[in-house]
């Protein structure tokens, strides 16, 4: 550090003395950026790309400053403008790879890849980019193979190992991820915390519950230490205590179930929440306060929106003594295999709003049906767990009168014609939970809707990809989590049609539509 600070001042003086001296401003952009601070490099870089546009190591620069700032479109646009002044440089087509791939765009990453590969065959950085865009486009087994070719041109590579461990849990291998990812710890420090997550799912998903609460619970310390309370201990005390989810809405709807029990230990308790789900948690936990708070979403994937500014979920009230995150319960209650499913449904509608919508979906004949087919796209597996609204035609074709589109977002555009639609009467999720209650049965994929129905004790049949999140677990067709769900696997990965077929069965058998 002391040899930075060094270099840093001798820069900043020669500053002084020629102002936008180019090698300064780019070493002191360098310089910042490996200290972390990125936007005193954005602004040394840009300024030295103000005198000099084509300067390539700036422009290779600023696409990797705008990467760490979640600002996809104009990190990947400064990456391809050093690539149309020197198309040989091999880390700026892979840097371009990652752009897209942390930006969820799996089929411009694969193409974006497959022409790189085309030019540099021998290098296995790209593979392993290829391998995690083919795993996240359906195409696990694929994807390992990729990644297995990128490890053997190079053993020691981290991006290698870590594609041959994530393409190898996509492909249902969890033991031997499990046992990649903890060889890999010891050796990949800068990949600890990614591995340690890997880690608990793959024992979650196998039903391995304390080892794998442990895991969670160990990978999440450090993820939001930038707040000075300190974090509860799971232990009985007069203090307190605030509960958050820093993850997306359906861990907050499966998690909320322990909130009790925290209550229960502590002198007094809030849960902080994005205002999206205030009037709900209202009407299902009258006695619980709330403090809310107002982003654009609740999955880990906030940085991107919020950028440098400080994270409103972790904005606590003053008067709290310590706080913990909704989904390290179960580790710090010391749960096990335990659910509180007896306590479904905990989530509640207001009397008032279930009348409202009621008459909203009076014309809808009985038995309704809800669907939702496409999760939120700040979701890093979202191509996976979610499907085309075409897919679901033959479920559209059998029993179109009897459904209601509880799709929300863009996806909702896609809605064919004569589905009645909830999207623009809803304001919240206290909209979405009024209308569930007048239905009789939800059909989803893996989002937060299908927790919400199964937290309100409404059949939900859920939708799950062949590598399902941890808390589905494995090759059951129920949940210990929700006693009115039921399962529809896939068989094979990114193979949709089989599950819907299998739903329009399950629909005919039990009569459900005469």
């Amino acid at each position: 550090m002391t040899r930075i600070n060094n270099a840093i001042a001798a820069y900043t003086a020669i500053l002084a003395h020629t102002p936008r001296q180019p090698d300064a401003l780019y070493m002191l952009a360098a310089l910042s950026f490996k200290l972390g601070q990125g936007d005193f490099a954005l602004s040394f870089v840009q300024t030295l790309l103000h005198d000099q546009p084509d300067h390539i190591d700036a422009l290779a620069l600023q696409a990797m400053i705008y990467r760490t700032h979640y600002r996809f479109d104009e990190a990947a646009a400064s990456a391809r403008r050093v690539l149309a002044l020197d198309a040989q440089r091999e880390d700026i087509w892979v840097l371009i790879a990652k752009i897209l791939i942390q930006d969820a765009q799996f089929s411009d990453a694969i193409a974006h890849i497959e022409q790189a590969i085309a030019l540099f065959p021998a290098k296995g950085r790209l593979r392993a980019c290829y391998a995690l865009a083919l795993a996240a486009t359906g195409r696990p087994q694929q994807g390992y193979g990729q990644a297995s070719a990128a490890e053997k041109i190079n053993p020691d590579d981290a991006d290698a190992v870590m594609a041959v461990i994530i393409t190898l849990s996509a492909c249902g291998h969890y033991d031997r991820a499990l046992a990649r990812c903890q060889a890999a710890m010891a050796n990949y420090q800068q990949l600890a915390k990614p591995l340690a997550f890997i880690a608990a799912s793959a024992l979650l998903i196998q039903g391995k519950y304390a080892e794998g609460y442990e895991a969670m619970y160990q990978a999440n310390i450090g993820r939001d230490d930038v707040s000075p309370v300190p974090r509860w201990t799971g232990a009985a005390c007069d203090q307190h205590v605030v509960l958050y989810s820093e993850q997306g809405f359906g861990d907050l709807f499966q998690f909320v179930r322990f909130v009790p029990r925290v209550a229960a230990l502590a002198g007094a308790v809030t849960l902080r929440v994005p205002a999206r789900v205030e009037r709900l948690l209202r009407a299902s936990m009258p006695d619980v306060n709330l403090s809310l708070y107002h982003p654009p979403t609740t999955t880990v994937r906030r940085a991107a929106e919020r950028g440098n500014q400080p994270d409103p979920m972790l904005d606590f009230p003053t008067d709290i003594d310590a706080r913990v995150s909704l989904l390290n319960l179960p580790h710090l209650l010391e749960l096990g295999s335990g659910t509180d499913a007896d306590l479904v449904p905990y989530l509640k509608v207001d009397p008032e709003l279930k009348a409202l919508w009621a008459q909203k979906l009076a014309s809808i004949p009985h038995p309704r049906i809800g669907i939702s087919w496409v999760g939120s796209p700040q979701n890093g597996n979202d191509s996976n767990r979610s499907m085309t609204f075409d897919t679901l035609q033959p479920l559209i074709a059998a029993f179109g009168q009897h459904i209601v589109s509880l799709q929300m977002g863009l996806a909702a555009q896609q809605l064919a014609e004569g589905i009645y639609d909830t999207a623009p009467l809803t304001r919240d999720f206290a909209d979405t939970a009024a209308a569930i209650a007048n239905l009789d049965l939800v059909i989803s994929v893996d989002t937060s809707l299908a927790h919400l129905a199964g937290a309100m004790g409404v059949p939900v049949w859920v939708m799950l990809a062949f590598d399902p999140d941890w808390r589905w677990l494995l090759k059951r067709g129920d949940s210990p989590w929700y006693p009115t769900a039921r399962l529809f696997r896939q068989s094979q990965a990114g193979q949709w049609g089989d599950v819907v077929d299998r739903i329009c069965d399950e629909l005919h058998k039990i009569h459900i539509v005469e």
